[in-house]
């Protein structure tokens, strides 16, 4: 319900096994579960009655539904119901929603939702807007933590930072990498007699099994209207997509070196590109909300930030093993990203139509990475034993260009896992075997270091490393707009 409605800010949910009955309630933070209500027990007859009226007295807000922002046709309108179920991403076409007093957008096709009870709940959705113009727009719908700084306070300050940086009437290239925000509006729900309110109380005054503390982590709503961007996966030529990630790593580096921001959720969906009146493709680095600026002082978050498949092993472990998340971390988002790309897909030799990904799945590579099933502790050591493994990697024939910078960045891993082994206390991993393969033709020749470096892995992943593979492509150089001599991140 909370993910294929319109716009709930929880849910109610009736449990029914035969004649015993339980209540639910659902919201990003949260799961309850009443105990059962036996209808063939009197007294209990006398509470599925009263459960019965209070569900009838409650007002659409009190039910999750926030009609005040968009309006739910789907409250009386069934036909309508039925339309959507046949195509989801057809939710919320033609709805309007209701922000500032002079913004008022009308909705399109969903673009992109995150799946998952817990967590943001991001949703991207197109619309258009008369404030805007023909300006092509996104709103994107999430829940995140109220405590985090939001997406748009952080891109202001980097945005600060590069115009003070600008040579006098010229643009900082790194404006060009950016996404564009044009509104960003919060809806809070922690006043008093909320529904969130009440439960947050509820669940941090508990008593708990074990003497555990009940922790609930409240979180607003937060709508986003930005400029459309093109997904990097309608990208057809491989120059492009070298061009795409490069620009990703100096764009990355130039926000960890100036307005000292770490990304912290490099994925595939967080990339994407923008196109100039010359066809110059410019690599875009897309939702800040998970990133922080350095040093983090912000609360955490209860959970680790990140999105599987493409977070770090180190990240993976467990909490108390798996330590604070470095600059190298989103390194290896980045090589995963590629990694995902170039073995996972292959380009579509027909056009597309416009809009829709040029890239056709092989599933069947690395398809553990992408096992819900699988907890975040077994996928960290299937991606430590990857990297010490010495199988060629599944590259498709179109990506073949990448394969070289595949191949070196996997064996900088293996080598910084393996020189971690000779240092105890550092990382969280056991011992890798003896015989691992660190067998690769590269230019890259790195002095031992003693004590070990674990913000670089031993020096072996680092954006200097990255930088040296990544900026020539089939032995064509890419365009480098960093020019940056004095850097601040792991170099």
């Amino acid at each position: 319900i909370l993910s294929n409605a319109v716009l709930r800010s929880h849910a109610l949910v009736t449990l029914i096994d035969r004649d015993r009955i339980q209540l639910s309630y659902y919201d990003r933070s949260a799961i309850i579960i009443s105990q059962a209500i036996d209808l063939e027990n009197e007294a209990d007859e006398v509470l599925f009655i009263a459960m019965l009226i209070g569900f009838h007295r409650l007002t659409l807000t009190q039910r999750g539904i926030l009609d005040d922002i968009i309006k739910d046709p789907y409250i009386t309108d069934f036909g309508r119901l039925n339309m959507v179920s046949k195509d989801p991403k057809l939710l919320f076409v033609g709805l309007e929603m209701t922000l500032d007093e002079d913004i008022k957008l009308v909705l399109g096709t969903i673009v992109y939702r995150q799946r998952g009870l817990f967590g943001r709940d991001t949703c991207v959705v197109q619309a258009t807007c008369t404030k805007w113009g023909d300006k092509k727009l996104v709103v994107k719908i999430s829940w995140p933590s109220a405590s985090r700084k939001s997406e748009k306070e952080l891109l202001n300050i980097a945005i600060a930072k590069a115009n003070g940086m600008a040579e006098e009437g010229k643009t900082h290239w790194i404006l060009n990498h950016l996404p564009n925000i044009l509104h960003e509006q919060d809806f809070k729900f922690d006043e008093a007699g909320s529904v969130q309110k009440l439960i947050a109380d509820m669940v941090n005054e508990g008593q708990y099994v074990g003497g555990r503390d009940g922790v609930y982590e409240r979180r607003v709503l937060r709508i986003t209207v930005l400029e459309e961007l093109i997904p990097i996966t309608n990208l057809r030529k491989g120059k492009h997509y070298a061009q795409v990630f490069v620009d990703i790593l100096q764009c990355h580096k130039w926000l960890y070196d100036h307005p000292k921001i770490l990304h912290r959720d490099i994925s595939m969906a967080n990339i994407m590109y923008r196109m100039d009146g010359q066809g110059n493709i410019f690599g875009v680095l897309i939702d800040f909300d998970l990133s922080s600026l350095i040093p983090i002082e912000e609360a955490k978050s209860l959970r680790r930030t990140g999105t599987p498949p493409y977070m770090a092993f180190d990240l993976l472990k467990e909490e108390k093993d798996s330590g604070p998340h470095r600059y190298r971390h989103d390194l290896e988002a980045l090589f995963c990203v590629m990694l995902m790309i170039c073995c996972r897909h292959s380009i579509i030799r027909k056009v597309q139509p416009k809009g829709t990904s040029q890239l056709e799945e092989i599933p069947a590579n690395f398809s553990e990475w992408f096992d819900r099933t699988m907890s975040w502790n077994i996928l960290a050591k299937v991606k430590t034993s990857f990297f010490s493994d010495n199988e060629p990697l599944p590259v498709s024939r179109c990506f073949a260009g990448f394969r070289r910078w595949l191949d070196v960045i996997r064996s900088q891993f293996a080598a910084g896992i393996f020189e971690r082994q000779k240092h105890p206390g550092i990382g969280s991993f056991e011992a890798l075997p003896d015989d691992i393969n660190l067998d690769g033709d590269t230019p890259l020749e790195l002095k031992p270091q003693n004590p070990f470096d674990d913000d670089t892995l031993g020096g072996h992943i680092k954006y200097g490393v990255f930088l040296t593979v990544m900026r020539t492509f089939k032995n064509t150089e890419l365009v480098v707009r960093n020019r940056d001599r004095a850097l601040a991140a792991p170099s």
